[in-house]
């Protein structure tokens, strides 16, 4: 009788264990290396970054940004997409580009980070209109994920973990 309690106690303790709600609400999924636009993926098959670094007071409040523009080339069959992302990071205790979660500039205040997004596919040259640009990692590897609308109401989902060339452009 007691074995039984006790594995009834052990199954019931798994039970909780194992259905506990995960402590991260995040639905979002990482593609691994992939752009999905119109329905089909792409995959990233070449990554660079410009860098050009310091952008001083263009802004009107003189807010000085580092600024990094990602570039993820996909294929899908013979069809080739691109994806631009000019990405600016607010300056703070530095002088190098920061990660973090870029807003698209139409929808964001002056001091944030935000980005200006482009896709160019067959006879399209479309710029984002909503969604957030995410990039985590440092040095030469970086992770960048986002889903945005278009100026169009199509929408693209990016994501791509790896190392990219860095450009010089300062």
């Amino acid at each position: 009788m007691r074995k039984v309690l006790l594995l009834l106690f052990f199954s019931v303790s798994l039970g909780f264990v194992s259905c506990s709600k995960d402590d991260d609400d995040s639905t979002e999924v990482i593609l691994k290396n992939q752009m999905i636009y119109e329905g089909r993926t792409f995959s990233i098959d070449s990554v660079f970054i410009e860098d050009y670094g310091i952008n001083d007071g263009q802004e009107e409040d003189g807010t000085r940004y580092y600024n990094y523009d990602f570039y993820l080339f996909g294929k899908s069959g013979d069809e080739a997409l691109n994806f631009i992302t000019e990405l600016y990071a607010p300056l703070e205790n530095g002088d190098t580009f920061r990660t973090g979660t870029f807003e698209n500039l139409s929808k964001t205040n002056i001091d944030s980070f935000y980005h200006l997004s482009f896709v160019e596919f067959k006879d399209k040259d479309l710029e984002s209109d909503t969604g957030n640009i995410k990039v985590e990692g440092q040095g030469e590897t970086y992770t960048i994920s986002g889903n945005l609308t278009l100026e169009n109401g199509e929408s693209i989902e990016i994501g791509y973990s790896g190392k990219f060339e860095i450009i010089d452009r300062k």
